[in-house]
């Protein structure tokens, strides 16, 4: 696969996770 294709998957699933791990954090806040 190419370097840059890579690049931006990784990219993705690192804001992906984040997405995730705030969405949790608020949750908690909130309640």
């Amino acid at each position: 696969m190419d370097i840059r294709i890579m690049g931006v998957v990784w990219i993705l699933v690192a804001l992906g996770i984040l997405g995730t791990v705030n969405g949790r954090i608020h949750k908690l806040e909130i309640r």
